[in-house]
């Protein structure tokens, strides 16, 4: 089924039935921007006080393939790739695996908007180097993954995090958190 349908239906669902159900509406064309913050909180318990960075805001990239490198495990990439790197200082990948920690993928660039993927920061690094699945919430339509690496350029201390989002089923979910370690 295809993203633009799966969002018809959707909207068709919540329009016809009042408050049936989580379901969220998202626009139908690439032009969408999605948010994605880093949080000090399992997915299970996000709150916006627990956003301990703002990952910036997610579009559709045309040349990203530097970054899908990054996510895409040895997968095609998908059809479309809402794309977002950020360097955050002052943390490790030791340090979000310390405690719980989350990606989660906003329908919008606000911390307010409604989350429609995350994902618990959690496996064991390589060289480093970490990729997460960031799973689908709430029927939304889209998932995604995190790759967590020590930034080149900079600081030891300061630490790259690409976040990748795009319409689910488009990319099969990696064997295990931790299944291979993409080229940084």
């Amino acid at each position: 089924m295809s993203f633009r349908f799966k969002n018809l239906i959707a909207g068709a669902l919540i329009m016809g039935t009042a408050f049936a159900s989580p379901a969220i509406v998202l626009a139908d064309d690439n032009n969408q921007e999605l948010g994605a913050y880093l949080y000090e909180a399992s997915c299970d318990a996000l709150s916006t006080d627990a956003i301990i960075e703002d990952l910036g805001d997610l579009e559709v990239e045309r040349n990203s393939d530097k970054e899908w490198s990054r996510l895409s495990n040895g997968q095609e990439a998908p059809t479309s790739l809402w794309v977002e790197d950020e360097d955050v200082d002052r943390m490790t990948v030791d340090d979000l695996l310390a405690s719980p920690h989350a990606v989660a993928i906003h329908a919008s660039d606000s911390k307010k908007a409604d989350v429609i993927a995350c994902g618990d920061i959690s496996g064991t690094p390589e060289n480093g180097t970490l990729l997460i699945e960031i799973p689908e919430v709430n029927d939304s339509g889209f998932e995604g993954r995190a790759f967590f690496a020590p930034e080149k350029d900079d600081d030891e201390d300061e630490l790259e995090i690409t976040v990748g989002a795009w319409a689910t089923g488009e990319v099969e979910p990696m064997a295990s958190p931790a299944a291979s370690t993409p080229a940084a």
